[in-house]
């Protein structure tokens, strides 16, 4: 009896604490009417935590008017659902938090100093889509690398 009640207390207490989580629900156009240029892309992954937490949707590039390209990585954080719910709010993950760069190359594969090389920070509360954009610096970019890590709060 006393097992029964403790794992009763145990499961109330689970919910309670992933009512707390936030997400986000979304609306969109069922009708697309952009005609994006999707980029095929390929990713290595070295942390297995942020791979599992940040899915990255697409890539779309374009040249702007200025004749520069500019990028758009779509990600989606996947940590929804009771389970991933109930560690994030144990662990106190929400809303995730980490930092991007872009690192662009010119037609040789060379990186391209920049002076807006540094990490960017980023918020995603679960189920949240975000988007990574950047313009390259200079006509001479030709391609770019998108670098992800968890933010370090120390």
């Amino acid at each position: 009896m006393k097992m029964i009640s403790l794992a009763g207390i145990c499961l109330a207490a689970g919910i309670a604490l992933c009512g707390c989580q936030n997400t986000v629900n979304t609306v969109e156009n069922k009708n697309k009417e952009m005609q994006p240029q999707e980029v095929i892309s390929k990713k290595v992954s070295t942390d297995s935590f942020l791979r599992d937490r940040l899915k990255i949707v697409r890539i779309d590039k374009k040249v702007n008017e200025a004749g520069l390209m500019k990028v758009q990585v779509t990600a989606v954080n996947v940590r929804t659902g009771f389970f991933h719910e109930l560690w994030s709010s144990l662990s106190g993950g929400k809303p995730y938090k980490l930092l991007y760069k872009f690192t662009w190359l010119d037609k040789d594969g060379m990186a391209v100093p920049t002076p807006s090389a540094n990490w960017l920070p980023m918020s995603v509360i679960p189920g949240d889509d975000v988007y990574f954009q950047a313009v390259a610096p200079n006509a001479n970019c030709k391609d770019f690398k998108l670098s992800l890590r968890e933010y370090d709060k120390d």
